[in-house]
């Protein structure tokens, strides 16, 4: 177990009538610093045993333990240890009159592992012993022969010189789709052969770290010493170790130096991260086999438990018109190609974007052809069972799957424009809308029923794994509502169909398995087709805008009435609705994960004991509703979240001061700083964060915490300490990363430009929270007029703050384009306050 740190624990249960919960909270706070000092000492950390807090409970209002569990769970997330989720490890046997009780009171947390923990059935007391199995490497380095090509070598004319000596106007005689893509396939391996052979070559398997002659030197002398000289030098050792540490690394990013990749292994390697957790077998076949089973076995058991319901009438779509593929010219398939990302991940035919990329004006023509031909026939770009390069994988599809569908997806989307197919509440996988403006528009809604003074509850559902459980049987009677019909239904029909995966691990590959369900979670086309499964939920269901929020697969809806009773009525109605929806459409519920709200008008003594039915599940409100990975309480406010952030912020802090002794500080440790702390507080920070225009104002508790930790961040890219007394505003501009106000501002300043520009909101007209800040019927003439506030003064929400950088900023208003819009919105938030 070298550099893996084990701890045991054992905390006294003690009822609340002897111990004051002050004593007992002292007692876990000594129980969460060793958790940091451990996580701190080590990179492979693992604690486990009786806590005498129940976690099946951590939800129980009534738990009269809740206080320390929550202190418990915060205390070691902020050490970066996880909890290991198990079953119950404790059982009453009948002690309170006859009932058998069950609690987890055993817990695991762990750090840097892979960790896979059982709860065994045999047991000679009343606790269930608990077996932590993790995965310890060797430690030791080696080489392990691997083929490869070296695609980054490829030169563009050279290989543009090689693929012309294959006799491609032969492609254009034939019209079988398998014909013509193998021999595309073919041509471009041929010239690959020549540019870039396949190659074998010795990698290592471990990584060892350089030692400098004097460290190694010191480290004589360290084990020779005793007492306090032994302890000197043994201080002397780690401050070298530390040097050669960075030394190594920097030697490695020197020579990868625009390879964010690299970076972000020697952190993760840094703090310990390992691979995914859970597995417990050391061999990758059998690791590979495991997995793709697993994730083919998941969707059959999912939809084993579907009820035999048909899909309830509706009146959708509003409108219907023909359908037809528009010739893909090689001009067009060019343009296409141009614009992916040149990624030399390998599908299952071998060959990268990046090299289609650089063989564009020679392939553009041929790849032209195939795509036409697959459109015409009706089919896929081939189906032998033999062939695996005819498979389509479920993420990492072949570089030409990838321009046929995006080729498929823009006649499509312009289709489902034209049809107005999409309902305006959903904002998954469609241009121009995004999580922000889904959060806003549902926050803006809620918070307008509550100043009428009207009682709001809200729904959220939770569907397991929806992509995957889609049935064909259910999506192609929708595409032909939509006026898909003949070869272009067909085409769809062999999209949909007859697919297989395999699963990579560690470069050992699995067998390939029959994928019945599901549209491909890593493909282009597949997300607007589940769209397109869904599109019609508000017809059946029975819901208007105003009542429903959608992104992809999250679904939210809510009801607004002047009592409990009426918003009761109304949600399990609605609830009901929708659960036969979901059931005649593929798509799984699970009920027990429903989330379940009441705001507005409504007092907490009320609620309390209010309860309504969803799935023959009884629920009762909670204090929080989570949306899109944003909390918000009964007050429609997003104090939970902004909790959760400050901790978060913490956590990032102290990680990014850790990879500081394994990472040069400057510009590489600024990189993962902007991407762990910056990244993190970007993500909705229109709508969960309060910008601030004038300095007078104070920023609330949570602002300043967050702020705090984005300091010491800069610190640690900076190299400096609180002690040296820098100023903010200095430390940050030598730091290079942004305050919290300034994310905050841009966010805001960007997203008001896109809501007044935006026309996806059916015919023409502005998207949902568009068109709540901006309420005109008829586009101004000049874009510099100001709009009033669809909200009452002082409503902290991002309607409310976009309306107020609108009108303050005439820079914004004149704006023409989006790269204008974020220059300008740059500008305004490096001159506002921190």
């Amino acid at each position: 177990l070298d550099r893996h740190l084990v701890g045991g624990v054992y905390r006294e249960w003690t009822s609340s009538k002897i111990k004051s919960f002050l004593n007992e909270k002292d007692r876990l706070d000594v129980i969460i610093n060793q958790a940091r000092s451990a996580t701190k000492m080590s990179k492979r950390v693992l604690i486990l045993g009786d806590f005498n807090l129940d976690t099946m409970r951590y939800n129980d209002r009534s738990y009269s333990r809740k206080n320390l569990l929550q202190i418990l769970g915060d205390g070691m997330k902020d050490a970066s240890l996880d909890y290991a989720t198990t079953e119950a490890t404790w059982k009453s046997y009948g002690k309170f009159n006859g009932e058998h009780r069950i609690s987890c009171l055993d817990h695991v947390y762990f750090a840097g592992l892979d960790c896979n923990v059982e709860v065994l059935k045999d047991t000679t007391t009343d606790h269930r012993p608990v077996l932590a199995k993790i995965l310890v490497p060797s430690g030791k380095t080696g080489t392990r022969s691997i083929e490869r090509r070296n695609f980054k070598a490829i030169q563009l004319q050279e290989l543009e010189d090689a693929l012309q000596k294959w006799p491609w106007t032969t492609i254009y005689s034939i019209e079988d789709v398998d014909t013509v893509h193998q021999f595309l396939l073919d041509g471009i391996t041929e010239a690959l052969n020549e540019v870039a052979p396949i190659k074998t070559i010795k990698v290592k398997t471990g990584r060892s770290l350089y030692l400098a002659s004097d460290t190694l030197e010191l480290m004589r002398k360290r084990d020779r010493a005793s007492g306090s000289e032994y302890r000197r030098i043994r201080n002397q050792v780690s401050s070298l170790v530390k040097r050669d540490q960075i030394c190594t690394n920097m030697g490695e990013l020197r020579k990868s130096p625009n390879d964010p990749k690299v970076l972000w292994r020697l952190a993760n390697e840094a703090i310990g991260k390992s691979s995914v957790n859970g597995i417990s077998t050391m061999d990758n076949a059998e690791t590979a086999t495991a997995v793709n089973k697993f994730y083919i076995d998941k969707v059959i058991k999912l939809r084993h438990g579907l009820p035999s319901l048909k899909p309830p009438p509706s009146s959708w779509p509003k409108s219907s018109a023909p359908f037809s593929f528009s010739f893909a010219s090689a001009g067009k398939i060019a343009k296409v190609v141009k614009a992916m990302r040149a990624t030399e991940a390998l599908g299952v035919d071998g060959i990268p974007v990046s090299v289609l990329k650089k063989g564009i004006e020679v392939l553009a023509g041929p790849i032209s052809h195939l795509v036409n031909r697959s459109l015409a026939s009706g089919t896929g770009k081939g189906k032998s069972a033999a062939d695996p390069a005819s498979y389509r994988p479920v993420c990492i599809l072949p570089a030409l799957s990838k321009i046929l569908e995006t080729v498929v997806k823009t006649d499509f989307e312009i289709h489902l424009a034209k049809t107005e197919a999409l309902p305006n509440t959903q904002f998954g996988f469609r241009r121009g809308r995004s999580t922000t403006t889904a959060l806003a528009t549902a926050h803006a809604k809620w918070l307008k029923a509550e100043q009428r003074g009207k009682v709001v509850g809200v729904l959220g559902f939770d569907l397991s794994a929806a992509f995957d459980t889609v049935d064909q049987l259910q999506l192609l009677p929708k595409l032909k509502k939509l006026g898909i019909e003949g070869m272009q239904l067909e085409w769809f029909k062999s999209y949909l169909s007859g697919g297989s995966q395999r699963v990579v691990w560690n470069g050992a590959e699995s067998d390939f398995l029959n994928v019945k369900y599901g549209v491909r979670q890593g493909s282009i086309l597949g997300p607007i087709l589940y769209l397109v499964l869904v599109a019609d939920v508000t017809s059946c269901v029975g819901i208007g805008d105003e009542e429903n929020s959608s992104y992809a697969d999250d679904f939210f809806l809510w009801a607004v009435g002047d009592s409990l009773e009426e918003v009761g009525l109304l949600l399990e109605t609605k609830a009901d609705a929708f659960s036969k929806y979901a059931g005649g459409n593929g798509l799984v519920l699970n009920a027990a994960k429903t989330q379940f709200m009441i705001g507005g008008k409504a007092k907490k003594k009320d609620t309390s004991a209010f309860t309504i039915r969803v799935g023959g599940v009884e629920l009762h409100p909670s204090d929080e509703i989570e949306f899109l990975g944003v909390k918000f309480d009964s007050d429609f406010t997003t104090a939970p979240h902004n909790a959760y952030v400050v901790k978060a912020a913490k956590q990032r802090a102290a990680l990014i001061s850790r990879l500081a002794v394994h990472i040069p500080r400057g510009k590489y440790l600024r990189q993962l700083a902007r991407g762990l702390m910056v990244g993190k507080l970007s993500y909705a920070a229109a709508v969960v964060t309060t910008p601030r225009f004038d300095k007078n104002k104070e920023p609330d508790a949570a602002h300043r915490a967050v702020q705090v930790a984005i300091n010491d961040v800069a610190r640690s890219i900076a190299g400096c300490r609180r002690r040296d007394h820098i100023r903010i505003e200095d430390l940050l501009r030598i730091a290079k990363i942004p305050s919290l106000n300034e994310i905050t501002v841009m966010a805001v300043a960007v997203e008001t430009w896109k809501c007044f520009h935006s026309n996806d909101g059916g015919c023409g007209a502005r998207n949902p929270i568009g068109d709540l800040v901006f309420p005109t019927p008829k586009r101004p003439t000049r874009s510099t007029t100001s709009v009033a506030c669809p909200l009452r003064g002082g409503t902290d929400t991002f309607a409310s703050h976009a309306v107020s950088v609108w009108n303050n900023f005439e820079s914004l208003r004149s704006a023409r384009t989006l790269a204008a819009a974020r220059d300008v919105a740059r500008t305004i938030g490096r001159s506002t306050p921190i």
